[in-house]
């Protein structure tokens, strides 16, 4: 009896000391293969191929990527996003057509989200063609603005580039775009601080002086229609200049402003700012508010 008992935990302990061999003979052998197969998807090209029209009030903007996967593995759950640093890139969507011309719409999704494009095969190149679908109102407002493209795979990031948006019908060279970060009342007047986003969109270098910036008061009459503050332009506290170019696209900085809250006992109700052109090129610079209207 004893004996048996003795070949028994023979056996269950030569067991497993096999297990144990076996599992570390397969986390050796199988570890290895993957640790040396890296994922190397990359962006080979990512191209600005120009502008349209297409419909009604629509204005697309349109790109080309091409991305490879330089390896002998297939990468699985691939996700492509794009993002710019326009403040407007929510309201617009990314049209996605399939790659064989005459590249036929296949379906959209919005700015920020993650389009899935599934299984890259090994050694596989791939295109990508799209738009930016924007209103004919918005493409002044995204000139010169960042277009920034990434690609996924299971939350890895794989690779990413930056292409800048050109297309307009006859766009400034330089469009800002402000909002108010602050107002105050001191005293009789008011005290505005707004905040300008400054991105080249094409042309020469261009200096822009913060003191030939102006507010152009409305006041409000019976509540019934604004009327502008005749001869009234009011200059920024701030002095000083930037110069952007094709090298320098952005620039942001802010300007003060303070003139009467009313105008012969009527409000004033709204202050668009204002750049002066020259008679030779008047949309050398064009200003937008981020809403289209200040006022309170």
């Amino acid at each position: 009896m004893e004996k048996n008992v003795i070949i028994l935990l023979s056996i269950i302990l030569f067991s497993i000391i096999l297990i144990i061999g076996v599992l570390l003979y397969l986390n050796n052998n199988l570890s290895e293969p993957n640790a040396e197969s890296t994922i190397n998807v990359t962006i080979t090209s990512f191209n600005y191929t120009g502008s349209s029209n297409p419909v009604g009030v629509v204005w697309n903007d349109m790109f080309l990527l091409t991305y490879v996967n330089n390896e002998a593995i297939d990468v699985y759950n691939t996700t492509i996003s794009f993002c710019t640093n326009s403040t407007f890139e929510m309201s617009r969507s990314i049209g996605v057509f399939d790659s064989t011309p005459p590249h036929y719409y296949i379906g959209d999704f919005l700015m920020g989200e993650k389009y899935l494009l599934g299984l890259i095969k090994a050694n596989e190149t791939s295109e990508f063609h799209g738009c930016i679908w924007n209103s004919l109102g918005d493409t002044s407002k995204v000139h010169g603005a960042a277009f920034i493209v990434t690609l996924e795979s299971n939350g890895t990031l794989l690779d990413q580039e930056t292409i800048y948006l050109q297309g307009s019908q006859n766009p400034a060279d330089v469009t800002c775009t402000y909002h108010k970060t602050s107002l105050e009342v001191v005293g009789e007047d008011t005290k505005v601080v707004l905040l300008v986003a400054a991105n080249y969109n094409r042309g020469n270098q261009v200096t822009i002086r913060y003191d030939d910036f102006y507010l152009s008061p409305y006041y409000t009459k019976n509540d019934a229609y604004n009327t502008p503050l005749s001869g009234n332009k009011t200059a920024p506290f701030e002095t000083g200049a930037i110069t952007i170019d094709s090298n320098n696209r952005n620039s942001t900085f802010q300007l003060t402003f303070q003139f009467p809250t009313n105008h012969n006992g009527y409000p004033i109700t709204n202050y668009p700012l204002v750049y002066p052109g020259s008679s030779e090129n008047p949309k050398i610079i064009e200003v937008i508010h981020e809403d289209l209207l200040d006022k309170e």
